[in-house]
């Protein structure tokens, strides 16, 4: 693919909801692949969920079956990071094209090794750890429209040792360790908790 994909329906309605979720003035901008046969639509949020943080969503990676997903459900991402790093949106994109061509298990738990440390943001963090995306309004954890029904997953960076952690324990366990020491999750150079 060389030209940019047009914008259904559908994808609006996942970008009405994302922007819904997280409030403020929404922005979107088109993502391509490395050899632009891919691309992807990121909307972000500046100040959501707090001042200092800019949230993100993907809007089209939902377009691409998976075979790896149960049902035909299909996924979008949303992501998180401190507005000092303009280039989170890299790591979002990278991800999805990933998923894209790789087809590889994804959900809760998944990983994608490198994501991080691939484009140089961070000193610490190293890998991409999938989550249930917790958002507040229990209805919008999984969105039905018309030609698909997509869940969210939440992008959270992490260090090679909270990989080995999730790898041995689950991420379930490192959740835990996670809430016990209360990191600024938003900071893509935060110290590691394990």
């Amino acid at each position: 693919m060389t030209e940019r994909a047009p914008v259904t329906a559908d994808n609006r309605e996942i970008g009405r909801v994302a922007a819904a979720i997280f409030g403020g003035e929404p922005d979107v901008h088109t993502w391509w692949a490395p050899d632009r046969r891919h691309s992807v639509d990121i909307l972000s949020c500046v100040g959501s969920p707090e001042p200092g943080v800019t949230a993100y969503a993907t809007l089209t990676l939902s377009d691409h079956a998976l075979p790896s997903m149960v049902d035909d459900l299909r996924v979008e991402l949303m992501g998180t990071c401190d507005n000092a790093i303009d280039r989170f949106p890299e790591v979002m994109a990278s991800c999805a094209f990933n998923i894209i061509e790789s087809a590889p298990a994804i959900g809760p738990g998944a990983v994608i090794p490198g994501a991080i440390s691939f484009h140089g943001l961070s000193s610490t963090m190293e890998h991409a750890l999938f989550l249930p995306a917790f958002l507040t309004d229990e209805s919008r954890q999984i969105l039905v429209l018309p030609t698909r029904t997509v869940g969210w997953l939440r992008l959270l960076p992490i260090s090679e040792a909270e990989f080995q952690h999730v790898a041995a324990h689950g991420f379930m366990s490192l959740l835990d360790v996670i809430n016990v020491a209360r990191p600024n999750v938003y900071d893509i150079n935060r110290p590691s908790v394990v």
